[in-house]
């Protein structure tokens, strides 16, 4: 099952098993627990969708295979 989502996703196996996992495992299984923990990344909904942005102290997983989003201009320059 790994290998055809890997396949699908365009991933390599271990990074959809790291996903499954992680997200999965954590998320489903064991509801009941709180294991958040900072990922770095923050999902914002708008109007029409949503995107991804940085934030030191966001818990949301990126989906697998998106690109995380550029870091903030005023980060770059400090």
């Amino acid at each position: 099952m790994e290998a055809a989502l890997a396949v699908l996703l365009k991933e390599e196996p271990g990074a959809v098993r790291t996903y499954i996992v992680e997200v999965l495992e954590e998320r489903l299984w064991r509801g009941g627990e709180d294991r958040s923990r900072a990922t770095g990344f923050r999902f914002v909904r708008g109007s029409h969708g949503g995107t991804y942005v940085r934030d030191p102290a966001g818990t949301d997983v990126l989906p697998a295979g998106a690109q995380p989003p550029p870091d903030h201009p005023r980060r770059r320059a400090a």
